[in-house]
């Protein structure tokens, strides 16, 4: 029953982001529903379910690791073009509550994005602390392209 009423609400929610904005309306931007995730649901956006295995491996991780991800920078240039200011960025627009997040699309198609996130996937597979993390991705990485502005951990 539950999930019969989160599902009714979430197609409520769906619906009503298809009306159009009136002009003198304020408040909160629509929250875009083909990008709304709801992992511990096992909710995921069409776009996601569609995206390769190991797209679809860096938005599930980078969803479950935020603090880690926040010390990581991206090279793809998406801190000049898109505003990241880190890896986790280039999966997460926002978190709009618990267990909710508006997937930002960016990493559907960028390789640079998706292979810095896996590259930490695993190095915090085999127990490294995220100072070391993040020099051996600035070494391994640096050479693609811009890193964003990412501040060092402080472990």
């Amino acid at each position: 029953m539950r999930r019969r009423h989160f599902l009714g609400a979430l197609a409520g929610a769906a619906a009503a982001a298809c009306v159009a904005p009136v002009a003198t309306k304020t408040g909160p931007t629509p929250i875009p529903s083909s990008l709304l995730a709801l992992p511990s649901m096992g909710l995921w956006p069409a776009r996601y379910q569609q995206a390769p295995h190991a797209v679809r491996d860096a938005y599930a991780f980078a969803i479950d690791h935020r603090a880690e991800l926040r010390y990581i920078p991206c090279f793809c240039g998406c801190g000049q073009t898109a505003g990241h200011r880190n890896n986790w960025d280039c999966f997460v627009k926002e978190q709009t509550g618990p267990g909710a997040f508006i997937l930002d699309p960016h990493g559907l198609a960028c390789g640079t994005c998706v292979g810095v996130a896996l590259d930490v996937k695993a190095m915090l597979a085999t127990g490294m602390r995220v100072s070391a993390i993040r020099a051996a991705i600035d070494e391994k990485w640096a050479a693609t392209g811009p890193a964003t502005r990412t501040p060092y951990p402080d472990d």
